[in-house]
């Protein structure tokens, strides 16, 4: 899979490098909500031979009676580098 990012959804720096994309087909919405779509943030970082990568999902949903609901995971994988 490719993908072509803008200039303001990727940074680089001593933190790592991170993408941020607007993922609509991660979740399907309930009928009776209006879900915007869910912004996920994902950030490199590598020490030594390994691969960190860290996830952020955050969705928001405004419920019934326009209340704003807002949650956030996140997920950490490791990776081992290999340098062959």
């Amino acid at each position: 899979m490719r993908r072509n990012f803008a200039a303001a959804e990727v940074s680089c720096g001593a933190d790592g490098l991170s993408l941020t994309a607007r993922d609509r087909w991660r979740h399907l919405p309930p009928k009776n909500t209006i879900r915007e779509p869910d912004t996920v943030r994902t950030t490199l970082y590598r020490v030594g031979r390994l691969l960190y990568v860290r996830m952020d999902a955050t969705t928001r949903v405004r419920a019934p009676g326009g209340v704003p609901l807002r949650s956030t995971s996140v997920a950490w994988q490791r990776h081992e580098v290999d340098t062959h």
